[in-house]
Order: structure tokens, then sequence, then C-alpha cells
């Protein structure tokens, strides 16, 4: 079953997430360095999914590829992931037929009221703030369960968000792949007074990013400045416009990466937020969040909140 697309305005899916699932080798975010998933967040959804009887009808909001939803133990009777990335969604109808996708921003959901009984997130429906979580109560059936699993401001996610962001915004901000590609553009020329200029406006911005960055493969600047000091020792075996071509690329990718991240920054929740998200389900007669802190299981670090709601 393909994904249906609900009119209205899904330009949010610009933040860098689409392009983020265009290029993705797992269906979840949070994995580690070797492609692990996270063994704290696999087992909180393991012991809350495996009570969905078969008659449930449950959503996965803001549900990515859908990678909490296929943890699903017993098929129930309707299972809907919504979410704002077409090239999520078509990963998820790629990679399972249990799973009904449709697109749709989460402070607008296409559904009628309390037509749910399991309404679910992971790290997704506080990117839609207030509006979110009113949707999600609002679908969720008499009887039925709200469970999401939140970022938080003081998370250990967030703070490796932080110093992500920080690496990408380096290679953004340095000048660094404007000036590289002038570099590549006068290598080519092998005119030796335009090499020269170039190299004038690169260093800087390769000294900033040397000196600003951790410079390891694991991280955006690291691995961005060790590709290039790569491409330029092996100058004589590429092509300069696939030189060319591939910083374009990684600036892209930088661009979209900060977007990315600086989603993520934003829409952590702090003890403030709770309570406006709680005064306005107060306002509108429902059952306020309860909140309860994740740590992980091998650091005992702070993951995310878990928030739930039972009507």
């Amino acid at each position: 079953m393909g994904a249906f697309f609900v009119e209205g305005n899904l330009t949010l899916a610009t933040d860098g997430w689409d392009t983020f699932w265009s290029s993705a080798t797992s269906d979840e975010v949070l994995v580690a360095g070797d492609g692990q998933r996270n063994s704290t967040l696999d087992r909180f959804w393991r012991e809350q999914l495996e009570r969905v009887a078969a008659d449930a009808r449950v959503i996965d909001v803001a549900c990515g590829a859908g990678s909490v939803a296929r943890q699903i133990v017993q098929t129930p009777a309707l299972c809907v992931g919504v979410d704002l990335s077409i090239n999520a969604l078509s990963r998820l109808d790629q990679l399972e037929q249990g799973i009904t996708p449709v697109a749709a921003d989460s402070s607008s959901l296409p559904f009628p009221s309390q037509c749910f009984d399991f309404v679910f997130s992971q790290f997704g429906v506080e990117y839609a703030g207030i509006l979110g979580v009113l949707e999600c109560s609002r679908i969720l059936a008499p009887g039925g369960v709200l469970k999401f699993l939140s970022h938080c401001k003081d998370s250990s996610i967030q703070k490796s968000v932080a110093r992500d962001l920080l690496n990408v915004n380096l290679t953004l901000t340095s000048n660094f792949f404007p000036a590289a590609v002038q570099l590549a553009q006068a290598l080519s020329s092998r005119e030796q007074d335009q090499i020269n200029a170039a190299a004038e406006v690169f260093n800087p911005a390769e000294q900033e990013v040397r000196l600003g960055a951790k410079i390891v493969p694991d991280n955006f600047a690291g691995y961005t400045y060790l590709g290039l000091q790569k491409l330029l020792r092996q100058w004589e075996q590429h092509e300069p416009q696939d030189v060319i071509s591939w910083l374009n690329a990684m600036r892209h990718e930088a661009e979209s990466a900060a977007a990315r991240l600086t989603t993520m920054q934003s829409a952590a929740l702090d003890d403030e937020a709770l309570k406006e998200i709680n005064q306005a389900l107060s306002e509108a007669g429902l059952p306020l969040l309860e909140k309860r802190e994740v740590a992980s299981v091998e650091t005992n670090m702070l993951l995310a909140w878990e928030l739930s709601q039972c009507q």
C-alpha cells in the first residue's frame, strides 16, 4: 500500500529530515557508530508494544521509517505511521506492508477524534509543539494509551546534538567549501598565479576547521577535512569536476544536517515547556501528561522523557 498524501502544508519536511531519509542506511535515527540500535530505547518499546492487542488501532506519530512500529509483536487491526517526510514514508512502505503510511503534519492530523487505542511517538511529536500533543490527545479513544519518548534539554542526546551542530556549522561559517572549490578550480587551471591566490583564501578556512574541530572520521568536520586532504594528495587520480561535485555535495549535506540538528535542539522540552503543554491540555479538557526520566541502561545518562496519558 503506497503512502497517500494529505492536503495541507508539508513544507516542514525541508528542515533536513527529508534529505536525511533519502540516504539513511537504517530505519532508526539514533544508531551507534557501528550501526547498532540503542538497546535502552528498544527495550522500552518492546515492553510497551507487547501489550498491543489484535483488535487495537494504533498510530506512530512522526514515525520516520517506522523503527518503533516495527517492534509491535502482535499485528493490530490497524497500524498507521504518520510523518512529514515523503522519503521516510517511502522507505517505510518498501520495508513494511503492515503499516499504513500517511503524509501529514503532526499538528493537524487527518483523523477523527477518539479513533486510536494507542498513540505513540519516539522523538517526534515535540517537533510540532503544543499543537502536536493536543492532536495526539484528540485522536486517543476513551480507555486508550498515549505514550511518547521525547527529547529533553539536558539529555545526553542533546549534548551530542550540540557537539555535532558545532562541527557542522564550523564547515559552513569558515568559508571552507567555497574556498576549497576555488582551490580545485585553480589547480585544474594549472596557472600558478591562480593557485597562489586560491591558496591564500583556502588556508585560513582550512586552519579554522583544523583548529576548531576534532579531526576524526566520525564527526562531519573531521570527515570532510580528511576527505578533501586525501583528494588533494591524489589530485592527479581524479577529474577536477568530480572533486568540485564532491565538495558541493558535502556542502549540501552540511546545510541539511545543520537544519536537522537545529530542529532537534529547538524541539527538546524542559519543565517550563511541559507546563505550557499541560496548561493547554487542561484548557482543552484533556488529561495531563505525566513525566518520567528514561536513562541509558549502559551509562545511566539521561536519554529522554517518557510522557504518558491515559483516558
